[in-house]
């Protein structure tokens, strides 16, 4: 302890338990915990009976209604609740095994059948409903045939102003 020369009273010394260094250590480790939503919520629900919802939203920066959210998720489905539910698109409406077999339709550039064939998008949609029973949309379609691995064929540019006469005169005089 301290004592003070003018009022010759004891002043206890300062204490400084906590800096920015270990506050970000502490942030550090809480990322490296495989669960640490888990935690926070946890944690925010346990201290939701003791604080308002409003304070505790505050300090772990989330709102209020997030808080609430876990909270009726804890109370029907225990820790099950409030773990993350996988995010993302659709599940394919063609196994992999059926987009192989597309695949090698286009690769070949032959038909179910075979025959040789000039696929368009309008094509394949049409013969993969023939096939499998998928009703497929065209955007769907055209992304995954660009995962696969295939563009569209395109005819080279004609200019609306083009004499086909004259550029095949002037091929021949070159």
């Amino acid at each position: 302890m301290i004592i003070s020369q003018e009022g010759g009273g004891i002043m206890p010394r300062n204490k400084v338990i906590i800096n920015a260094d270990v506050a970000h250590q502490a942030e550090e480790s809480l990322k490296s915990i495989r669960d640490r939503k888990l935690v926070i919520k946890l944690q925010s629900i346990a201290s939701s009976a003791t604080y308002p919802i409003q304070d505790v939203a505050r300090i772990l920066g989330v709102g209020r209604q997030s808080i609430r959210n876990w909270i009726l998720s804890f109370r029907a489905q225990g820790i099950a609740g409030l773990i993350d539910k996988p995010r993302g698109h659709r599940q394919s409406k063609l196994s992999n095994a059926q987009w192989a077999q597309v695949a090698d339709w286009l690769e070949r550039v032959v038909s179910p059948q075979g025959d040789p064939c000039h696929w368009t998008l309008e094509k394949l949609r049409e013969t993969i409903e023939a096939q499998f029973a998928v009703c497929l949309g065209l955007t769907p379609l055209w992304r995954q045939v660009r995962k696969m691995g295939f563009r569209l064929k395109t005819p080279r540019p004609v200019h609306a102003k083009a004499d086909p006469q004259k550029q095949a005169d002037f091929k021949k005089n070159c």
